[in-house]
């Protein structure tokens, strides 16, 4: 049985629980991440260069008609909802008191209108920052390309490292929003708080844990697409099958690093307690 360290762990300790988190729930967890891979799977196989696609003889365009704009709408909504469900299923799967699937959907639809305000809210800023320093160099391309230099060296070097900064910042908001109850504006501040202080080492664990599972999916991709290589739709198939199956480790990942946060931001606060 798994247990949630309660004391700060080291980084190797993190992805040996995440693993043991991983193994222990993926059995009750795996068939769930499927369910939320079904619109991503049906619109690559109705995308208009997919094989299913001329097999059919779908007209084209099909990918922008009404049904594939629903369907995309789908595919961001379904994997949102989700995420929300896996962490709260997976967490529930070894905390008391043990909440049940039915438990974790309800929280899951519960939070998805906030959840999707969050992501709004989170990506709105930087790409209102990104628009306009685009625009401003459009326009400088056709002024002065020296002063167009200038601005991507001063300002959108720094632009990138801000952006990356504050994305690493506020991914743990769908944690702190399913599991601490935070409506959508606290739940970023708690995520922005408890990487605070820690954001090179929150950087380190998820940029190797990132690296590791890049590599398994593109071999496994490569390995499905050179064992089906004429059975392309079956390739698909089973290939967003290993990818879902692969992506589960994120979320023990995230849990664990999650708990771990929170486990020296309590420590912290001790620390700073007047005696």
């Amino acid at each position: 049985m798994f247990n949630f360290a309660t004391q700060p762990q080291s980084i190797v300790r993190i992805f040996s629980d995440s693993t043991r988190l991983y193994k222990t729930t993926f059995l009750k967890i795996w068939l769930w991440q499927l369910l939320w891979q079904i619109p991503l799977l049906i619109l690559s196989l109705l995308d208009d260069n997919s094989p299913i696609a001329h097999q059919l003889n779908l007209p084209n365009g099909t990918f922008f008609s009404i049904a594939g704009a629903i369907l995309a709408l789908a595919c961001v909504l379904v994997p949102l909802f989700g995420c929300l469900f896996n962490f709260h299923r997976i967490y529930n799967l070894v905390t008391p008191p043990y909440l049940t699937s039915r438990a974790s959907l309800k929280i899951a639809l519960k939070k998805l209108l906030p959840a999707i305000g969050a992501t709004l809210l989170i990506f709105i800023i930087p790409t209102l920052l990104w628009g306009l320093v685009i625009g401003v160099e459009i326009l400088l391309k056709f002024i002065s390309i020296p002063l167009l230099i200038i601005l991507m060296i001063v300002v959108g070097i720094p632009l990138l490292f801000a952006t990356l900064f504050f994305f690493f910042l506020v991914g743990y908001y769908q944690l702190a929003m399913v599991l601490d109850n935070c409506s959508a504006v606290k739940s970023i501040k708690a995520s922005c708080k408890l990487v605070w202080g820690h954001w090179w080492r929150n950087f380190f664990v998820l940029l190797v844990f990132s690296i590791i599972q890049a590599l398994v999916t593109l071999l496994a991709l490569m390995l499905t697409s050179f064992l089906f290589s004429s059975l392309p739709t079956l390739g698909l198939v089973i290939g967003m099958i290993m990818v879902a199956t692969i992506s589960l480790w994120g979320f023990s990942v995230l849990l664990v690093q999650f708990n771990d946060l929170k486990l020296r931001q309590q420590r912290k606060s001790l620390q700073v307690a007047p005696a």
